[in-house]
């Protein structure tokens, strides 16, 4: 009775006078039969539905002399269309200083902008999400757990929000950017504890994702559009069953990239920018507990601290031979070759001039971002193990003690790579002006490595109680691990360490003028290196 009244009311709206009436989307379908109905399927039950209307006259559209906004509500028990969906035409819309918390939706739990499953540009133009606590919400697929913010989103804004705990059974823990929304901006979050996990699928970004729509029948993606993710803290995320445990970017670049006005003007192609950021105690099931790059030819990752993140070799693609033992992966930032239809597209790149050759040698074989400035520390590899030498099997998460000099610690790697890389092209990343592992210590205020759930931090441990559960009959998706502390421990601010009055110059990028407290760099003769300048 509640869902037919449900569908009554959208049917009464769609049939309305002009003034009250809404559009569907491009593609959405209209339907309304029981107990298969089609229209709004996934935003029934949500806490507050916004629907706009894109014709008639300017008096009934949203805009920004008639905005909507959904303001200092409380929004919980949501259990089939998440906490707050903005459908379409909600241009201008503003959500903040709402409590969005225990919502389950189909496609995200908390915050939705969009639908994933549309691909039509410029139908929820200058949203702006601020100011509110998105915490335990669960998404079962789309992307974001959290926040969701899908293709059609221009001049999105997601800032100033406590984003915890939140769950997705696709990409996204806490934060999803999916699809082509150009000039997005992820800044000034609390993004702590959100999980990304599927058995059967490698998904990816536990803290944030930013990801294309694959494109169809092996085209090239239309790509993002530009991202900026400023001044974050993103901390204790976990991509369970695959990359980048803090950040994930992945298809950020494709069609943008293929245009033929583009090859020669790579400044034309997408861009993400990773300013000022604190990324710590992030997991990742596969690779890149810090951040993992896919097909992001054109990204920036400048001052930021990325430090005592864990890859645990857990996920189904970690293990190859052996169902007993898996490869682990590097844990700070793990760089992956183009997929093959980038790959193809960049192979064809014109050099002509010497421009269009250093394009091609730069970004033509894998995701080499532009990196400075940052503190890329003590970020730790495991792989999974089983003994079954013994009379009961032993298991658990086993360091990596050939990753690098101290043992266990893998900051950087690239994986994937084409066989037909030319001799003198890069294979490897390299991060200009920052402080690595072994080279001086930054002197964290209260560093900690993760540990078993629960368990107290009183000092800094190399090694891991890191729990690791698997389903022995499963394959390697369905080892979940369990960490903690699962509470704001750790400062990570610096002291008076290596990273003082260590970095180079900000240039003329405004957002590098200020750390992520906000606070002015440089204080001193040079920037410090990391997301914070010590004051």
């Amino acid at each position: 009775e509640k869902l037919q009244a449900w569908y009554d009311r959208i049917a009464a709206g769609l049939n309305a006078s002009p003034r009250s009436t809404f559009d569907l989307l491009p593609g959405q379908e209209l339907g309304f039969d029981l107990p298969e109905p089609v229209t709004l399927f996934t935003e029934a039950g949500a806490g507050v539905v916004v629907l706009g209307k894109n014709s008639g006259p300017q008096g009934i559209r949203f805009n920004a002399a008639n905005a909507a906004r959904v303001d200092g509500i409380t929004v919980t028990g949501s259990d089939n269309g998440g906490g707050i969906v903005a459908s379409g035409y909600a241009h201008q819309l503003q959500i903040s200083n709402n409590r969005v918390y225990s919502n389950y939706g189909v496609y995200g739990g908390g915050i939705r902008v969009g639908h994933p499953g549309l691909t039509n540009n410029g139908v929820n133009n200058n949203v702006r999400i601020h100011n509110n606590y998105v915490a335990a919400n669960g998404g079962n697929t789309g992307a974001g757990g959290g926040i969701s913010i899908n293709w059609g989103s221009n001049n999105y804004q997601v800032t100033s929000n406590w984003i915890c705990g939140n769950f997705t059974g696709g990409d996204g823990g806490g934060v999803a950017h999916y699809g082509f929304s150009n000039n997005g901006l992820i800044a000034n979050n609390t993004i702590i504890f959100n999980q990304s996990f599927q058995q059967a699928n490698p998904v990816a970004g536990g803290g944030i994702f930013v990801g294309g729509v694959p494109g169809v029948a092996g085209a090239l993606t239309v790509g993002t559009g530009d991202v900026i993710i400023d001044a974050n803290l993103i901390q204790g995320n976990n991509a369970g069953a695959g990359n980048g445990g803090g950040i994930s970017l992945a298809l950020v670049n494709g069609e943008d990239i293929g245009s033929f006005t583009n090859p020669n003007f790579n400044n034309r192609w997408h861009r993400v920018d990773v300013l000022n950021n604190i990324i710590t105690n992030n997991i990742a099931g596969f690779a890149g507990g810090g951040i993992s790059l896919q097909d992001a030819a054109r990204v920036y990752i400048v001052n930021n601290t990325i430090a005592h993140n864990d890859s645990t070799g857990t996920s189904g693609e970690a293990f190859d031979a052996d169902p007993n033992v898996s490869t682990p992966h590097a844990a700070g930032i793990v760089s992956f070759g183009h997929s093959p239809t980038l790959l193809d597209y960049l192979a064809g790149l014109p050099t002509n001039n010497a421009t269009q050759r250093n394009n091609k040698a730069r970004y033509g074989w894998f995701s080499n971002a532009t990196m400075a400035n940052n503190i890329i520390w003590e970020n730790r590899s495991f792989h999974f193990a089983i003994d079954t030498t013994g009379e009961l099997p032993a298991l658990g998460l086993v360091p990596n003690i050939s990753a690098g000099d101290p043992p266990m610690y893998d900051d950087m790697a690239v994986y994937g790579l084409s066989a037909g890389v030319p001799a003198g092209a890069p294979t490897s990343l390299t991060s200009a002006t920052s402080l690595l592992t072994g080279g001086g210590n930054p002197a964290f205020i209260t560093p900690y490595f993760n540990q078993a759930p629960g368990q107290t931090i009183n000092e800094v441990e190399a090694t891991t109680s890191i729990q690791a559960q698997p389903a022995f009959d499963e394959g390697g998706n369905f080892i979940s691990i369990r960490f903690g502390p699962l509470t704001l421990s750790g400062d990570y601010h610096v002291g008076a360490g290596a990273a003082i009055n260590a970095g180079s110059g900000v240039g003329a990028y405004q957002r590098l003028a200020r750390d992520i407290d906000g606070e002015t760099r440089p204080r001193g003769a040079r920037v410090d290196i990391g997301a914070d300048e010590s004051q």
